[in-house]
This record gives structure tokens, C-alpha cells and sequence, in this order.
């Protein structure tokens, strides 16, 4: 009986392909684009690498989707010489990221999806869809939840000025809740929108919470269900729940909540790659 097959991901610089030059030091050298290769349940696959994405280890530092966008098409790391490719410590840290977080995602879809229609080369496809940070889906999932809401209470006009900024969920309440100078926090106010801001105060608190928690680390999309199982953020939850600031029935609706709509894209990636 044959050895079973390791499933792998790993790097390669692409000498198939157009080198650049570049200098480095003074002399000018080769550099090649850099690509994985995916091997699981004995089938293999090649695709380009954004290793550079993972360099990304702050919130702060992709605040909104155009920061986000902004990093992944600065393709300024996309081709590197031999030396960098080996011995520069921080790309060789990136691309390690990357090869554990892609093995993830295809080991994953080797359990689920039927042997016979499993396609490492269909799901390589794909991988790129599950490189999403958690902090700007869940942005961008109450972002549109507020635009809903301020589209019902009549305010069409607040909706535009939201719909034109670029702006992070977070960052729009702030500004409301600037712009009502404090009183959302301590007395009525008769008008629709602040009617809307004072319903989405609890989930701002808890994103703001959350953005606290991940300040220092970028979770992506198959990170999220660990992490918010951890420790540090259960206990930090429940003691914002133990000091009145939101209720254990806003914490729980805002984990299903966010929890549904990670399901949903990883789902849609899932059905892509299975046919």
C-alpha cells in the first residue's frame, strides 16, 4: 500500500515566466513572480500568490474596503529575486500565513464536498474569496442594515451622504453620534434618524469592542468562529454585559447575525467550487 499524499500548500518562484529587473544594493537582479502550489487528495493546482496580504496585522491599517483594495492590488511584492524569496524574514513569515490559512480552506472543502466532483484546480479558483477581513464584512453587513433603516423612517437625503462616504459603519455612527452632540446618550430627541442611531447603539458599541479586541490582528473570514469563541473575547463581552453597556440579548443576536453572513459567503465560495 502507497504512503498517503500530505496535503500542501507552498511556494514557488515562477521561472516559467517574464523575470523583472530590479536593483537591490546597487546591482540589478531578476526577480520572478511569486505562486503556490496546492496539492490535497492527490490532485495539484498553481495560481498566483498575494503573500503580501498577510502582511496586514492591524484593523487600523484597512479601515474600509478601499484601504483593503488598496493593499491588494499593490502588486509591489508580487515579484521578488531568489534572495528575497528565502532569507527576507518578514516575506517568508507572510507567505507561512498564507500556506496555513489556503490549507485551511482546502482541507475544509476535501471533508464536505463529494470525492468524486472535489476540483483542487475549480476551488484554487475560490481561495481569494475567502481572504476577507471579518472587521469589514461586519462593517459593511450593518452599514447596509443602517441604510435600510434610515431608507424606512423616510431619510433619503442622510441615506445619500452615507451612500457617498466610503466610510466604515463605525466611523458613520461616530459621526452621527457627533453630530447630535451627545444627547443620543442622555435625552429624547423626536427625529427619524436619531431614532435609527439610538436603535444601532448597541451594535456600534460591540463593533467598537470587537475593533479594540482585533486592533492588533487581522481576522480573516475562517478565523472569525474561533475567535470569538476565545477567552479574551467571551470575558470581555460578558463584563461589557455585567456593566449594563449592552444587554446578553444584543451580544447574542449580534454573533448569530455576524455568524449568518460569514455562513453565507463561505457557502457561496463552497457551491462555486463545487461545480
Amino acid at each position: 500500500m502507497g504512503r498517503k499524499q500530505r496535503n500542501t500548500v507552498n511556494h514557488f518562484l515562477n521561472k516559467r515566466l517574464k523575470p523583472r529587473v530590479v536593483e537591490i544594493n546597487g546591482k540589478e537582479e531578476p526577480a520572478y513572480p511569486v505562486y503556490i502550489t496546492i496539492r490535497v487528495n492527490q490532485q495539484q493546482t498553481q495560481l498566483k500568490s498575494f503573500f503580501w496580504l498577510f502582511q496586514v496585522n492591524s484593523t487600523d491599517t484597512i479601515s474600509n474596503w478601499d484601504r483593503y483594495s488598496y493593499y491588494k492590488n499593490n502588486d509591489s511584492y508580487a515579484y521578488l529575486t531568489e534572495e528575497q524569496f528565502s532569507s527576507n524574514t518578514s516575506f517568508v513569515n507572510w507567505m507561512e500565513k498564507e500556506s496555513s490559512y489556503f490549507l485551511r480552506a482546502v482541507e475544509g472543502f476535501s471533508k464536505v464536498i463529494n470525492k468524486d466532483l472535489f476540483d483542487v484546480k475549480l476551488i484554487g479558483k475560490h481561495l481569494f474569496d475567502l481572504t476577507l477581513p471579518v472587521h469589514l464584512i461586519i462593517s459593511e453587513y450593518y452599514k447596509e442594515k443602517l441604510k435600510l433603516a434610515l431608507t424606512n423612517e423616510g431619510q433619503l437625503k442622510v441615506v445619500k451622504v452615507v451612500d457617498w462616504h466610503h466610510n466604515s459603519f463605525w466611523e458613520i455612527m461616530e459621526a452621527f453620534i457627533t453630530s447630535f452632540e451627545g444627547v443620543i446618550f442622555n435625552k429624547p430627541d423626536s427625529s427619524p434618524s436619531y431614532k435609527v442611531v439610538s436603535d444601532f447603539l448597541p451594535t456600534y458599541l460591540l463593533v467598537n469592542d470587537l475593533m479594540v479586541l482585533c486592533s492588533k490582528e487581522v481576522i480573516w473570514i475562517l478565523e472569525w468562529q474561533d475567535f470569538i469563541s476565545t477567552d479574551k473575547v467571551i470575558n470581555t463581552f460578558r463584563a461589557q454585559v455585567e456593566k449594563d453597556i449592552y444587554s446578553k440579548a444584543s451580544f447574542t443576536d449580534f454573533v448569530s447575525e455576524v455568524g449568518a453572513e460569514m455562513s453565507k459567503l463561505i457557502n457561496r465560495v463552497f457551491i462555486e467550487s463545487s461545480f
